[in-house]
C-alpha cells in the first residue's frame, strides 16, 4: 500500500483506505469518489508536485497534494 501522491502517472490505482483528520473533507473527498474499492489514475503531476490532475469516476478531478495524502492505493 502507498499514498496516492507518492504513486507514478498513468497507471490505475484501487483506493484501499482513506484517512482525514478534518470531518468536513472527509466527507467531501467520499462525496467526490475517494471511497475504498474506487479506481484512481494520476494523470498529470505539476512540476513542483502539488497540485494533481486526477482520473476518477470517469471524470477529471483537479486537487492539492494535501487533500491526496490521506488516500492510500494499491
Amino acid at each position: 500500500m502507498k499514498r496516492l501522491d507518492k504513486a507514478e502517472n498513468n497507471k490505475i490505482y484501487i483506493i484501499e483506505k482513506t484517512f482525514f483528520r478534518n470531518q468536513k473533507i472527509a466527507q467531501r473527498m467520499c462525496e467526490l469518489g475517494f471511497v475504498c474499492g474506487q479506481k484512481v489514475k494520476i494523470c498529470y503531476k505539476s512540476p513542483l508536485a502539488n497540485i494533481f490532475l486526477l482520473e476518477i469516476r470517469g471524470g477529471i478531478l483537479s486537487i492539492r497534494k494535501n487533500l491526496i495524502e490521506g488516500v492510500f492505493v494499491r
